[in-house]
């Protein structure tokens, strides 16, 4: 199992890492061949894919994930994804982080996020967030889900990066 940090050019992609204050912008988990995903995407034949979907498209730094792994956990993780498979992507969550994140030690803090009961659906980290503690994983001990963004996967104890996979790196994977 592998995580897949994105650094896009796109302008809601700066704005994220702007926000976040870090380098990535979008999360995706390679899992049984494939790179398993919450975003709005778009497909070579512009058809637009809204949620949790699976596509092969690797770009970016790469990560391996370092926890133990069962048969039963990687069960679950299987289980996991099919139940939140065409999940939409909450594009509300995602304006709103702009706002909670900033303030995030405090929510976090006081154990709720504002509008998390109101905003159904995935971000990028927050579902890989969810996809890792489906397996029993917690990645980031006292931080609520909902307050996950892609850079604290780069910086999480349980990942090493390997590689990366942009068009100008030598070291493709």
């Amino acid at each position: 199992i592998m995580v897949n940090a994105e650094k896009s050019k796109s302008k809601i992609a700066k704005l994220i890492a702007y926000y976040t204050k870090g380098k990535y912008s979008h999360v995706a988990v390679y899992f049984d061949g494939n790179i398993i995903e919450s975003a709005i995407t778009m497909d070579r034949n512009y058809n637009i894919y809204n949620g949790v979907n699976i596509n092969n498209e690797l770009k970016g730094d790469i990560f391996e994930f370092l926890g133990p792994l069962t048969k039963k956990k990687l069960e679950k993780a299987r289980e996991f994804i099919k139940s939140t498979e065409f999940k939409k992507y909450n594009l509300i969550k995602l304006f709103l982080e702009i706002f909670i994140y900033p303030t995030r030690k405090f929510w976090n803090f006081i154990g709720w996020v504002p509008f998390s009961k109101i905003c159904y659906g995935y971000e990028c980290a927050n579902w890989a967030d969810a996809f890792f503690k489906s397996m029993g994983f917690d990645i980031f001990p006292g931080l609520n889900e909902n307050l996950t963004v892609p850079n604290d996967f780069a910086n999480a104890k349980l990942f090493k990066l390997v590689g990366d996979n942009y068009n100008d790196s030598k070291d493709k994977i």
